[in-house]
């Protein structure tokens, strides 16, 4: 049994260390005169260090030991209010008492002030004992910089010595940093999941300023919080239809009325699931409940977007730790178990199986620190660019500008991440319960807990279908910007893979010209079905093409069609790329050479993978959508022929 979550995983310790501090450090603490903040790099990285191994060990040694009673300790509703668990509300305590809560959140607030990134390792390790409490860990930490961001939208903050002093969201901040008390993020509606353009949820403003929800939310998770974020329809729907009339609601769960302070909305009731049990799920009934706007009216939607990738990444972060847990227990189970006269860890499937769960999940956590620092540099730019009155226009330019570059890369890399993380928690959960055999699906076992646990992250926080969608709209739109700048990735790609000096470099090449071969695949495909005529000219030509009137329903069906197996080939394509950016990184010269055998390992089993699906796009005859309405065509057409010789 480990000792400590943090010091036992030696990939994750590197991802720390190989952070690019010299970038975020400034940002998170532009005022080192401040007696509690690091004086320099150095010795914030020794703080961030040693606060991770001491939540290592907590974890390790109280709560993993506790994870059978997480899963047998449902909550239950009592008179109108939800109660947590004991065990679950003594984790949550326990982790509070340690700072954990309080990671990102400004001092002002009672927060540490530390990078959002520490509380991405933190989930990593929490899920890894318990993905329920990681998920109630998340809306515990999350909400210090998403109440930050939509203060900076609004502008309803205070801020001197480069830091922000008061925003209207504190009261809300202090309870989630002190661990009082989390929020939530209330979005679906029985008819309305991926789509939110269909909520119905409505809100009315009052004469005393105030708005008033009327509707329903389902599958809540962490409903019996008491900060609510909620999407609700505020405009008339003739007038700004779907997205358009959504804006976005504080809606706490307790007001003061007439002296007395009551619930807000109510509980309808609670969700039984098939995995993560001990998580508060809920149902919530709104009826004339007040709330705050957030931002601007119609803007709900925008909103959103500003914190989706936080959330998503923490998922990402949530599925790293479930496979870490997986790994690790098939591992100790194949070095312990015989058959035929051999550990079966020496068998060379099992060996497979273990060596590709280790590798694959330490290529996707390089990812998901990249990706998390993309999208905290994002955040913590703009705070800089709104609170510091020193800065000249050109200098706000200059800050803008590598925060739009920061964004893409982050916006590029967390649908992969999300995608890739929730896919392998299942995978690797299901391939560990095989490699422990009958063990693993008795309850006495940890496996088939975490198969039961891993089966909602390829679901919640947009389902693994969205994010394919998500990955294939951005990468196609990019490359039809600029096409010749496509075509010349492409060619230099295909070059390198044959020219490059090592053979690492050479490997990276050949999956980058796999990647651009498959888009211009998709593309090709594309305008031929709706052009046809393109057919025969360059694909330099075709960007006046792609700016002609598309119809999304029907225009891009073969690149949809495809697009999980697109979103695969770029996930592995964006791995590789970030393994061999680390392994750049690194001065010592042993590290440096086990991990380039590492991203070695991973590119290798990669390329096979890549091709295949490549083949699977090319072999496509088109959309099933399409080939259906051709052969209803002929059919009909087959049909109308008979009866016209029947006649005669």
């Amino acid at each position: 049994m480990s000792k400590n979550f943090y010091l036992d995983n030696h990939d994750l310790k590197l991802n720390i260390e190989y952070l690019n501090w010299q970038e975020l450090f400034p940002l998170i603490e532009p005022d080192t005169s401040d007696p509690d903040a690091p004086r320099n790099i150095n010795e914030a990285q020794v703080l961030y260090h040693e606060f991770l191994q001491s939540i290592g060990e907590y974890i390790a040694e109280k709560i993993d030991p506790v994870t059978p009673k997480l899963d047998q300790e449902h909550p239950s509703l009592k008179d109108g209010e939800m109660l947590v668990p004991e065990t679950m509300d003594k984790c949550i305590k326990g982790l509070s008492d340690m700072g954990a809560m309080a990671i990102p959140f400004s001092r002002h607030v009672g927060g540490m002030n530390m990078p959002w990134l520490l509380s991405c390792a933190v989930s990593e390790m929490t899920a890894r004992a318990d993905v329920s409490l990681m998920t109630y860990y998340g809306f515990f930490s999350g909400l210090g910089p998403v109440f930050q961001i939509f203060a900076l939208e609004e502008g309803s903050f205070e801020a001197s010595d480069f830091k922000i002093t008061k925003t209207r969201f504190d009261q809300a901040l202090k309870d989630a940093a002190s661990g009082y008390s989390c929020g939530a993020m209330c979005l679906t509606e029985p008819q309305a999941g991926s789509d939110l353009a269909q909520i119905r949820t409505k809100a009315t403003l009052g004469a005393d300023g105030y708005w008033y929800l009327d509707g329903q939310k389902i599958w809540i998770t962490c409903g019996h919080g008491e900060h609510h974020l909620v999407l609700a329809r505020s405009e008339d729907e003739k007038t700004h239809p779907g997205l358009k009339g959504l804006s976005l609601f504080y809606v706490p769960a307790h007001i003061e009325r007439d002296g007395k302070k009551v619930r807000n909305f109510e509980i309808g009731g609670q969700e039984k699931k098939m995995g993560q049990p001990s998580m508060v799920t809920v149902t919530l009934n709104y009826d004339q409940s007040r709330g705050e706007l957030v931002g601007q009216r119609g803007h709900g939607f925008r909103c959103m977007a500003l914190v989706m990738n936080d959330a998503r990444l923490q998922v990402g972060f949530e599925g790293i730790g479930l496979c870490e847990s997986a790994m690790r227990m098939a591992k100790s189970f194949a070095d312990e178990r015989i058959t035929m006269g051999k550990k079966i860890s020496k068998h060379e499937m099992i060996a497979e199986y273990l060596d590709e769960m280790a590798v694959t999940n330490k290529a996707l956590r390089v990812l998901a620190f990249d990706a998390a620092f993309h999208e905290e540099m994002v955040t913590r730019l703009k705070t800089k660019i709104k609170i510091d009155k020193l800065l000249s226009d050109e200098k706000k330019q200059e800050l803008e500008a590598l925060a739009s570059k920061h964004r893409w890369a982050a916006r590029l890399a967390t649908p992969l991440v999300k995608y890739t993380a929730s896919e392998n928690a299942v995978r690797y959960a299901r391939m560990n319960m095989q490699i422990m055999g009958g063990s693993g699906y008795m309850k006495e076992y940890k496996a088939e807990k975490l198969m039961r646990d891993s089966l909602i992250m390829p679901i919640y926080e947009g389902t693994s279908q969205i994010q394919a969608l998500m990955v294939v709209k951005d990468h196609l739109q990019h490359a039809m910007r600029n096409p010749g700048k496509f075509l010349s990735k492409l060619a230099q790609a295909k070059l390198q893979s044959l020219a490059a000096k090592t053979e690492h470099e050479r490997l990276l090449f050949r999956l980058k010209a796999h990647y651009y071969s498959t888009i211009q695949t998709i593309l090709t495909r594309m305008c031929i079905d709706k052009f046809g005529d393109i057919k025969g000219r360059p694909l330099a030509q075709w960007k006046e093409a792609f700016l002609r009137s598309w119809d999304p329903k029907k225009d891009f069906s073969f690149a949809l069609l495809h697009a999980e197996r697109f979103c695969k080939i770029a996930s592995d394509l964006w791995m590789a790329k970030a393994l061999i950016s680390q392994t750049e990184k690194i001065k010592e010269q042993d590290l440096k050479e086990r991990r380039l055998a590492l991203a070695m390992r991973f590119m290798e089993r990669a390329e096979p993978k890549i091709k295949g699906l490549m083949l699977e796009i090319e072999a496509s005859r088109g959309s099933l959508f399409r080939e259906k309405f051709l052969k209803k065509n002929m059919s009909e057409a087959k049909t109308a022929d008979n009866s016209h010789n029947l006649t005669i």
